[in-house]
């Protein structure tokens, strides 16, 4: 297999918008026949070199709406414009609908934007082009962000065999919504290779309200 070191640095384009500090690195090991990685490990890590990046690495961000309103979605686009000057090729996939000027600060950086057009819950097959763009274009990870992502990040991501399907937590009340939990535990937390929480609280609630195992639960503030 082989070792692939991710610099992940949440900071970016801070002209236009703020994102949570610190930078963090993300060390992913991922087999190349598509095996989970061993390791996951996140530190505070501002001076990572763009040198430590396999060439090209692609990943897909995953997120309902590609937006500059709302923490998941601004950390989305900061992200993705912040990745192509470490050696990432990520594009972004917003599974309703881009609104500016996400778009617009996308295509400056130099990032592809995909959106599936979805207006309904039940418009299932909007997700068929997500299929047939992992299937073709054999993204090395896929970070999907909140839960109706997360949920079909995951699936159609094992699905494709992408090697490492990420899931991001962005909060919520973890009451009142069974349904909601029993997903999270039983289906994105048994699927995904690791589930980020983004606090302690929130780990502990994945862990003990949701049955996500413990292992597969990282923070990232």
């Amino acid at each position: 297999g082989k070792r692939v070191d991710v610099c992940l640095h949440p900071r970016a384009t801070q002209s236009v918008m703020s994102v949570p500090e610190p930078a963090l690195t993300h060390t992913l090991a991922a087999s190349e026949r598509g095996s989970p990685p061993s390791a996951f490990a996140t530190r505070a890590d501002t001076a990572a070199a763009p040198s430590a990046v396999s060439p090209r690495l692609r990943v897909l961000l995953l997120v309902d709406h590609a937006r500059t309103i709302g923490g998941a979605e601004r950390f989305v686009v900061g992200l993705a414009a912040h990745l192509p000057r470490y050696g990432i090729e990520p594009v972004v996939c917003s599974t309703r609908h881009g609104l500016d000027p996400a778009p617009r600060l996308l295509e400056e950086a130099g990032v592809r934007h995909i959106s599936l057009g979805r207006t309904s819950t039940w418009h299932l097959h909007r997700f068929l082009p997500l299929a047939c763009l992992l299937r073709r274009e054999r993204f090395d990870v896929v970070h999907a962000n909140m839960f109706g992502s997360n949920v079909w990040g995951t699936l159609i991501g094992r699905a494709c065999r992408v090697p490492v399907v990420i899931a991001h937590e962005h909060t919520w009340s973890y009451e009142d919504n069974r349904l909601r939990a029993f997903l999270d535990g039983q289906v994105i937390g048994r699927l995904a290779t690791r589930f980020i929480a983004v606090s302690t609280a929130d780990r502990s609630r994945m862990i003990e309200v949701e049955g996500v195992p413990a292992e597969k639960v990282v923070i990232m503030p």
